[in-house]
């Protein structure tokens, strides 16, 4: 058959959750990994694209404080459930500032410092993109359909904590955040 990635098939084959998987296959302990550090400073991607508009990223701040609110409040129940049995802990998805959208969402584009269509959030986990301290993107992993992910509008492409980056002496990327 076909398989996504080696995660995938020996969760398949082995009859083990995603941790459980990623564990049998790097030789790691149950310890789940932490989030970095992130430090302050002024990122590279800033000077080449330059982040969204101000009034953009003030909005996003807003969006972001209600989905995390969402995401440890009742509602957020099985949200967090999900993201635990994916092996974030509390204190990566904090770091992280996941947020849930209980239901889907539409904004006027006005309020973001946009014009034309609405600026449209699907049900699901919401994944904020900061590169130092600065909001690039807003993307939600859907429960479920196709497209697995969707974005919202204005956003700007950007290194998922490039912060994180500097010092290392290499970086595996794989898919995304």
């Amino acid at each position: 058959g076909k398989w996504q990635d080696s995660i995938a098939l020996q969760m398949r084959v082995a009859h083990q959750n995603f941790v459980e998987a990623v564990q049998s296959l790097t030789g790691t302990s149950s310890e789940a990994p932490h989030a970095p550090a992130r430090p302050l400073a002024p990122p590279l991607c800033e000077e080449i694209h330059g982040p969204p508009s101000a009034q953009w990223r003030d909005r996003a701040q807003q969006v972001i404080a209600d989905a995390e609110k969402s995401l440890w409040g009742s509602e957020g129940g099985k949200a967090r459930a999900w993201l635990n049995a994916r092996g974030l802990t509390a204190e990566t998805i904090r770091a992280a500032r996941l947020g849930y959208f209980p239901v889907s969402r539409s904004w006027d584009p006005a309020e973001w410092g946009l014009t034309g269509k609405d600026v449209y959030m699907a049900r699901g986990i919401l994944i904020p993109c900061e590169v130092y301290g600065v909001t690039w993107y807003l993307k939600i992993r859907r429960p479920l359909g196709e497209p697995k992910y969707t974005q919202a509008r204005g956003g700007r492409p950007a290194l998922y904590w490039a912060e994180s980056l500097a010092g290392q002496d290499g970086v595996v990327f794989c898919e995304g955040e």
